[in-house]
């Protein structure tokens, strides 16, 4: 299936759970001049956010960029979670959870000294804050091939907070930009070995999270002792999407591998999974909101 094929299909899942709108330019289309003839903003971009979520948006929760897009992940993310209060059906609880969106983890720092953050589209916090449930999800990123841009300063030791993180990171940063340097501007272009997943994207979220538990151990500071990293992907049946799948199983394997004992030693267990839409969807008890699942039908094409 093409790609705008399936933007169709998103889009009349949403006009299929929200009578409320229409297909219409007084609903679609984007307010900024610079989209003005771009056919995907037309009409797949919604003027309204609100239009484009379940529940409207607590003012001090932000969305990232692009939520108005039907196939925005910050507002999949948003529409599945929405205050975190769901429940599993293999019994492990996160009614008591506090769901947190936009979450930034500082990576490293640039060139005047100043923090260069990797912000996670949403996060669980569990009452007692002893477990961490992370998202990072995908909606159909994987149509597009791997971005082959990774900044030089993440290669550098002097760019990173703390040694021991450069000591861990950059050669994974080097494994997996798998190919000589080419740089322009401060930029290196590359030839990933996984041509849809972003596996970098995923490094960088891993380095960021190793980042704030190790300065919050060193600090001495009570820290999660469970943190989960969910690359939570919207899954289609289709070739684009099966490859994402295999490269993306492929990473969370080999980088939980890599990165266990160095969280173990900071008395963190940490572990990083790839989970599909549709699974996620099935291992939540939805029995006491049948409307608010009722509403993710328009993510179900």
């Amino acid at each position: 299936m093409e790609e705008l094929e399936l933007l169709e299909k998103l889009k009349h899942g949403l006009l299929d759970v929200n009578k409320e709108i229409s297909d219409t330019k007084k609903y679609f289309g984007h307010s900024n001049p610079k989209w003005k003839n771009s056919v995907k903003a037309q009409k797949y971009y919604l003027w309204n956010l609100k239009d484009n979520l379940y529940q409207t948006v607590n003012t001090k929760q932000k969305l990232g960029s692009g939520s108005k897009a039907i196939r925005s992940s910050a507002a999949l993310i948003y529409n599945t979670l929405l205050s975190g209060k769901i429940k599993t059906i293999n019994g492990k609880e996160y009614k008591g959870y506090k769901s947190v969106y936009e979450l930034p983890f500082r990576a490293i720092k640039d060139d005047k000294d100043s923090t260069h953050t990797a912000k996670l589209d949403a996060g669980l916090i569990s009452v007692d804050e002893s477990s961490l449930l992370l998202f990072e999800a995908k909606c159909m990123e994987w149509f597009d091939k791997n971005p082959k841009g990774l900044k030089k300063a993440y290669l550098k030791e002097a760019r990173y907070l703390y040694k021991e993180s450069a000591e861990i990171f950059i050669p994974l940063f080097r494994e997996y930009i798998n190919s000589d340097e080419v740089i322009e501007k401060g930029v290196i272009t590359y030839n990933p070995k996984d041509i849809r997943y972003d596996a970098i994207q995923m490094l960088i979220h891993c380095l960021g999270i190793y980042n704030w538990c190790f300065e919050n151990k060193k600090k001495a500071k009570e820290t999660f002792k469970n943190i989960r990293l969910v690359n939570l992907v919207w899954d289609y049946n289709c070739d684009e999407y099966k490859e994402e799948e295999k490269e993306g199983l492929r990473f969370v394997e080999d980088i939980n591998k890599k990165l266990r004992a160095h969280f173990n030693d900071l008395d963190v267990k940490f572990s990083v999974e790839y989970v599909r839409y549709s699974d996620f969807l099935t291992r939540v008890d939805w029995s006491n909101d049948l409307e608010h699942r009722a509403y993710l039908k328009r993510y179900e094409v």
